[in-house]
């Protein structure tokens, strides 16, 4: 009988494998804030002040030179109204003796010998007009003031790519025999 005998050898490979790589390499961004805060200027301008002494001053006698001159005027007609009536009723008097009786020369002298009671008046002495007008106070606001200076930052990639080779390290191989005698009688 005969055999046919194989004997296979496989294919045997090797592989070389390089892993990818990735660098990187980073810069971080920076924030820059600059600030200028808000100012406020607040001015208050002074205001005026007014005094007023005439109605204190008037209580006092002291008077400005038309008020001086038209009161003085007055008084003076006052004083020359008073003179007539006097001089009026005196000369009533001499007019008529029966009704005074005694002697009107005697009488008139004794009147104008006596001398006038004094008089004291008390009296109230008037507060000045005092005013005061403010000033309008201003306000200037100036915004704050924000600078903002970004740097981005920077990713570098540095990439390697992963290589793989293969190398034949023992090829493939058939062997075929055959073992035993052929009988070729029939």
């Amino acid at each position: 009988m005969l055999r046919l005998n194989i004997s296979t050898q496989p294919t045997v490979l090797s592989a070389s494998i390089q892993e990818p790589q990735i660098n990187l390499r980073t810069t971080l961004p920076t924030v820059q804030l600059d600030t200028e805060a808000a100012t406020l200027e607040i001015s208050s301008p002074k205001g005026e002040l007014s005094i007023d002494q005439t109605p204190c001053r008037y209580s006092l006698g002291i008077k400005n030179m038309s008020d001086f001159v038209r009161d003085f005027a007055q008084e003076g007609k006052n004083a020359v109204l008073a003179g007539i009536a006097r001089m009026a009723n005196e000369g009533d008097q001499l007019a008529d003796i029966s009704k005074y009786g005694g002697d009107p020369i005697v009488s008139l002298a004794i009147a104008h010998s006596t001398p006038a009671k004094g008089e004291l008046t008390l009296g109230w002495i008037e507060n000045p007009i005092i005013s005061y007008q403010p000033k309008a106070v201003t306000f200037k606001a100036t915004d704050p003031q924000v600078n903002l200076e970004l740097k981005r930052g920077t990713v570098e990639n540095n990439f390697q790519w992963g290589t793989v080779s293969f190398q034949v390290t023992q090829y493939p191989k058939i062997t075929m025999w055959t073992t035993g005698s052929i009988d070729m009688q029939v």
